[in-house]
């Protein structure tokens, strides 16, 4: 089964449930209730589920941890691209990092990490790159 870390595209699709034009990843694209009350832990910290899923069912894309992808950094092309890929950039120095805590949670918003620098409280997610679907 040929898993891995998503690319920059395959994230932010599943993201915003196969492309809609959603602000944030949660069941109605919004920011209710819980992502704007306080809680007893730290910005960072996000207990896993507090958020309803997306309508994919999906959890925490937005809301949770920031999250690896598979792609280099690169600038977003000005023509429209189906499924980009930049993981094969030979000169790549920084993976493309999406999804990020409470205080910034839109689907929308990218960041960069050179793959060494795993000190900054990231995580990661993985998908399977097949048409069939797994039994």
């Amino acid at each position: 089964m040929p898993i891995d870390l998503p690319t920059e595209a395959q994230w932010e699709y599943a993201a915003r449930s196969r492309g809609l034009n959603v602000e944030h990843a949660t069941d109605s694209g919004k920011i209710e209730g819980s992502f704007t009350e306080k809680r007893n832990y730290p910005v960072y910290d996000t207990i896993v589920g507090a958020y309803p899923p997306n309508p994919l069912g999906i959890y925490d894309m937005s809301g949770g941890r920031p999250e690896w992808t598979n792609d280099w950094l690169t600038l977003y092309s000005k023509e429209p691209v189906v499924n980009p890929r930049f993981d094969s950039i030979v000169s790549g120095t920084v993976k493309v990092i999406r999804g990020f805590h409470k205080l910034s949670n839109s689907v929308y918003i990218r960041s960069s990490r050179e793959p060494e620098q795993d000190g900054f409280g990231g995580g990661f997610r993985c998908v399977c790159n097949q048409k069939r679907p797994i039994k």
